[in-house]
């Protein structure tokens, strides 16, 4: 408003009873859903007024934010469903470009394309730890072996460990590890729970 003259091209929020409402055009737009900036913070109108306990993702200005109690929440890094699909938010909106782990409700997921990929089996590192991603999330309690970009890796607790002598059983074989990876090129007598096992180009002959 304008000393008593309707502003038609304003877009902003006005309270009345008790609710903020979407003002657009020089009147409430009641079909409104979308965001609006208003003293400092970006709203979330829905049906033509904030919506204060939303918890969700809205598109504006060609981009998807995240909405946490009504307003847009620039500085949460987490995870949103929305539509079945779980995004991965950032500074506030989703990031599409996003791979990498992300920690929500007690657990490490996985992040492609900035989304959970529930399918996801391999190896992601994260701070400078390379974790074994087992169905979209981090298993902590594996010890197993993971083929990544033609290297066959020893996981154990859920992190590759470059440090075990060791043998690991896989499918139906025992690899002999070291340096953290199948070591191929090894020929000879490894001990192993008590036991010395004799091992052949990195596979026990029994």
């Amino acid at each position: 408003m304008h000393e008593g003259k309707i502003d038609f091209g304003a877009k902003t929020l006005v309270k009345f009873n008790g609710a903020w409402w979407y003002v657009h055009g020089g009147k409430v737009d009641f079909g409104a859903d979308t965001l609006c900036k208003f003293n400092g913070s970006w709203w979330y109108v829905q049906n033509g007024k904030v919506n204060f306990s939303s918890a969700t993702l809205a598109k504006y200005s060609g981009s998807w934010w995240y909405v946490q109690n009504g307003k847009v929440n620039f500085s949460t890094t987490t995870l949103v469903k929305y539509n079945g699909t779980w995004w991965y938010v950032s500074g506030g909106k989703i990031n599409f470009k996003a791979t990498g782990l992300c920690k929500y409700n007690g657990t490490w997921w996985y992040i492609q394309n900035g989304k959970i990929n529930f399918k996801a089996t391999g190896l992601c590192k994260y701070n400078g730890t390379w974790w074994y991603v087992q169905n979209g999330k981090v298993n902590f309690k594996a010890t197993t072996l993971c083929k990544y970009n033609g290297t066959w890796w020893y996981i154990q607790n859920g992190q590759i460990n470059f440090k075990a002598v060791t043998l690991c059983k896989y499918g139906n074989n025992w690899f002999a590890v070291a340096g953290g990876k199948v070591a191929w090129g090894y020929t000879g007598n490894l001990k192993y729970n008590g036991g010395t096992f004799r091992v052949v180009n990195g596979v026990v002959r029994f």
